[in-house]
């Protein structure tokens, strides 16, 4: 059962909508109220509970009850102030997170545009004689394709189309890339070129240098939780479906839970102030959400010092 089908399966209830429908009708407020106390949630503002309800969703509210519940009954004296903090932790999180991986993608587009153009030209992105798999390329073109038309009404594509008959260098082509596209395109470039763009990323000061199975791997990850930030997805207590590859000193670490991911951000983050800036928000946002598990967000034992650790 997925994350989405156990965090909906609770709450959406009532009776069938028809005989022959297995979904099931919508409640009221009211009666999205009475039905967690009748799984034994605590409530005691239930003014607030239908405010609260009235903004976030049930079914995804509900999500947030993973952990604390035992099938549909929850756990002794849970309420309904503990999960609304759980979410409050998660949204600022997912924000917190959004922004360092933004950085990342820009100088992503930055390395892979100036290296393709230096090395190969501007338009080289075109040649599929430059890429590993020639039909991956082709595929590859087709999307970005469909992306300029997407995107035709964009002031620097409308100059390109007027101007150069819809061609563009590599470091205007690069803005159209989706974080998933610009991924894709590192992983099909020649070997030693994805080894020349790690080795650009790399600041020396770990004894792990950055090799491009590594990188192809941390990218994969990056654009999944980019895309669950950016579509307001829940990262509190959820299993990642992109794993990282991570070194061995980090063999204790859950794959599939955010602080792994944390780990690769902290490794291609360039602006270390911003990390530790990062680090100490963080700390701070733990102190105020006191209900979050940080198991459930894969974070072990003095995780602070981990994050807060150099590169050596």
């Amino acid at each position: 059962m997925s994350d989405a089908d156990q965090g909906g399966t609770f709450f959406i209830c009532g009776g069938l909508l028809s005989l022959n429908s297995n979904l099931k009708p919508p409640l009221s407020y009211k009666e999205q109220i009475n039905l967690l106390r009748s799984r034994k949630l605590r409530i005691s503002d239930e003014c607030l509970a239908e405010k609260i309800l009235s903004h976030v969703n049930y079914y995804r509210f509900s999500a947030y009850s993973l952990g604390l519940r035992n099938n549909d009954i929850f756990k002794e004296n849970t309420t309904f102030e503990h999960i609304h903090q759980l979410y409050q932790f998660d949204v600022n999180f997912r924000y917190m997170v959004l922004q360092l991986i933004e950085v990342i993608e820009i100088t992503m587009r930055t390395k892979i545009s100036y290296y393709v153009a230096f090395k190969y030209g501007c338009v080289a992105y075109l040649n599929n004689a430059n890429f590993e798999d020639k039909d991956f390329h082709t595929k590859f073109l087709e999307d970005f394709e469909r992306e300029k038309h997407r995107q035709r009404n964009a002031a620097f594509v409308k100059h390109h189309n007027e101007q150069y008959n819809g061609k563009m260098p590599i470091w205007v082509a690069s803005e159209l890339f989706s974080f998933g596209m610009l991924s894709q395109f590192y992983s099909n470039m020649k070997d030693e070129d994805k080894k020349e763009i790690a080795t650009s990323l790399d600041d020396g000061a770990s004894s792990y240098p950055i090799s491009p199975e590594y990188l192809k791997s941390w990218l994969r990850c990056l654009v999944d939780l980019r895309n669950i930030c950016a579509h307001y997805g829940r990262i509190y207590n959820r299993n990642l479906t992109g794993y990282p590859k991570l070194y061995k000193e980090h063999s204790n670490i859950r794959k599939d839970r955010v602080f792994a991911v944390l780990l690769v951000i902290k490794r291609l983050l360039y602006d270390k102030n911003k990390w530790e800036m990062f680090v100490i928000n963080l700390m701070a946002l733990l102190e105020e959400y006191e209900a979050v598990n940080l198991h459930y967000i894969g974070f072990p034992d003095k995780w602070d010092e981990i994050l807060y650790k150099r590169n050596k």
